[in-house]
């Protein structure tokens, strides 16, 4: 697990990835208010959040 957390660091890193002010404020968010925490889908309703995964209805 070590390694797989070092490995992704160094890939975003070396690859020139940043986040934006609306990324930032949505992780800030999601951690003050401890959201998804007993969601059985925790990574699929961030993405939601975020915008990066389709909202369903």
């Amino acid at each position: 697990m070590c390694a797989l957390f070092n490995f992704m660091n160094r890939l975003v890193e070396g690859m020139g990835v940043v986040t934006t002010p609306a990324i930032r404020a949505a992780q800030r968010a999601r951690h003050a208010r401890g959201a998804l925490a007993d969601s059985k889908t925790p990574y699929q309703d961030y993405g939601r959040l975020i915008g990066v995964l389709p909202r369903h209805g």
